[in-house]
């Protein structure tokens, strides 16, 4: 099932920003790994400029999901300015086996009522739980929709 972003948001009152850390995809068939830690300089953080509620994590899928036996999870992280101090989960989205191609999913953060992050601290996306059974495979792009705090 295709879920359209926009129609999906229709929080007037939240000015939704959607960020979209669009510069690869996550393999689901890898191993589990942080994927902007900094140590590895796979790719970079998102920095918060401002103090942000993060509202949702939205999944698309770019090449299908099989894992017979456990489906993969995807997961976003804060921390404080190093990417380290205070990490926290914001929130954990699996995808189901047998997701195809071109899916989106869309996860309300903390119930939709979203999780503040200071300004100053980072995001990091980490692929958390690796595809298992069978032939597997998947990947995908993790984004997130945020709005400003305050507003």
């Amino acid at each position: 099932m295709t879920i359209n972003i926009g129609a999906h948001v229709g929080y007037a009152d939240l000015v939704p920003i959607l960020h979209p850390w669009a510069d690869a995809a996550l393999d689901l068939a890898g191993a589990a790994a942080d994927i902007d830690d900094s140590s590895t300089s796979e790719r970079r953080p998102f920095r918060c400029g401002k103090d942000l509620i993060v509202t949702q994590l939205i999944f698309t899928v770019t090449v299908a999901v099989v894992a017979t036996t456990t489906d993969p999870e995807v997961a976003l992280d804060w921390a404080d300015y190093d990417g380290v101090t205070n990490r926290t989960e914001i929130d954990t989205l699996t995808i189901p086996d047998t997701t195809a191609a071109g899916v989106v999913l869309i996860q309300d953060v903390n119930y939709g009522n979203g999780t503040a992050v200071a300004e100053g601290s980072v995001l990091i996306r980490e692929h958390t739980v690796q595809c298992v059974g069978g032939v597997i495979a998947g990947a995908g792009v993790l984004q997130f929709l945020y709005r400003l705090s305050g507003n």
